[in-house]
């Protein structure tokens, strides 16, 4: 669950920074026929910038990069949708000379997150959101000699329901669900021996689903707030 604030619905706004180690930028305003917002922010460090210039002589380098862009729609008054999406990359090298032919020369890092909701709020008393989503990430690890030595991926894909109700003052009702399917995959080559050809020491893809439900009841009675609620999960 990810949490971002929407962009400003008046005008646009946006502001760049820099810091100890990265520089970033932050974009928002409204959309065009007035009933919503988008907001956009990327990152990118310069770690390896850094370490370049501190030790030219240096052997390894780091960076990372990522990036979000969000868009609010307010379809009606009671009608909301919202569209995300994050991502990010990471890099690691390290010269050669000094490694073995298991040590990581060149090493990648992708993840992203995907999410569509839709709010629908018919009364100040009650609130209901429907929400679909995709994360993922994967992962390229090689060699000096450019031997895949690690490789892998995971992805999620859910949809998830949150209900509240509020009766009355002091009394809320929490409840919703979700159902998610992982896949995910690993390969790992390794050379022994000082073996011409690397052997292959895992591979494999596995699949999954889940699923959970909750439920939650919320009531104050003056200084007293009481909070019985339940889970359930299944995978």
């Amino acid at each position: 669950d990810l949490t971002t604030r929407d962009g400003n619905p008046d005008a646009f706004h946006g502001r760049a920074g820099v810091s100890g180690t990265s520089a970033n930028f932050i974009g928002e305003g409204p959309l065009g026929s007035g009933r919503g917002a988008w907001i956009v922010s990327a990152r990118r460090s310069y770690l390896d910038f850094l370490l370049e210039r501190i030790d030219p002589d240096g052997s390894f380098g780091f960076g990372f990069s990522d990036a979000l862009a969000k868009v609010t729609v307010d379809v009606t008054p009671r009608n909301q949708l919202q569209v995300l999406t994050v991502i990010g990359r990471s890099v690691f090298d390290e010269e050669p000379e000094d490694l073995g032919p298991n040590d990581e020369a060149f090493a990648t890092s992708r993840a992203w997150l995907s999410a569509a909701t839709w709010r629908f709020t018919p009364t100040s008393q009650l609130s209901m959101s429907q929400r679909v989503y995709l994360t993922g990430m994967d992962y390229h690890n090689v060699s000096k000699n450019d031997v895949v030595l690690d490789r892998g991926h995971a992805n999620d894909l859910g949809w998830r329901t949150d209900v509240t109700f509020a009766p009355r003052d002091g009394w809320l009702a929490e409840f919703g669900g979700d159902v998610q399917r992982s896949t995910a995959g690993h390969a790992r080559h390794r050379s022994f021996d000082g073996a011409a050809e690397p052997a292959k020491v895992d591979d494999y893809t596995a699949v999954g689903r889940s699923a959970s439900a909750y439920a939650q009841l919320s009531a104050q009675f003056g200084p007293v707030t009481l909070a019985p609620g339940g889970r359930v999960d299944y995978w």
